[in-house]
């Protein structure tokens, strides 16, 4: 899995930059993103910065990517993710189930399993 980090640019050298995130400073190519200011924020995949984000997502990153290296320690994560605290998170809209038409779902819409636990189809009309 390529998880992305969040790291701010310190310098900029046309095509990469010295960037500063949660592992130290590290060289980073801007050829997918373009050159940036000193100061932006970007998601950076392998020493590649993939996205520019604001400072906002790049909190909400680092407080995510702190909450999984304290759930792998066997660290309490409460409090670390308070997006989905308090509700059961659901499918975004593009990967829930179409209805074709008849108020039937297709049948890769039909309950599953993964790792043991049983998923069912989100109702219809559910927009949570």
């Amino acid at each position: 899995m390529c998880i992305g980090i969040p790291m701010r640019v310190l310098e900029c050298h046309g095509t990469w930059a010295l960037a500063e995130g949660c592992q130290g400073v590290a060289r980073v190519d801007l050829m997918l993103v373009g050159p940036q200011p000193v100061g932006s924020w970007l998601l950076v995949h392998i020493d590649t910065a993939r996205e520019v984000i604001d400072g906002q997502r790049a909190a909400e990153i680092a407080t995510a990517l702190e909450a999984l290296e304290a759930a792998r320690a066997g660290v309490t994560v409460a409090g670390l993710f308070q997006d989905l605290e308090g509700r059961e998170p659901q499918l975004p809209a593009h990967l829930r189930p179409q209805d074709d038409g008849d108020g039937s779902q297709p049948e890769s819409a039909q309950r599953h399993s993964v790792g043991g636990k049983i998923y069912e189809p989100n109702p219809a009309g559910s927009t949570d």
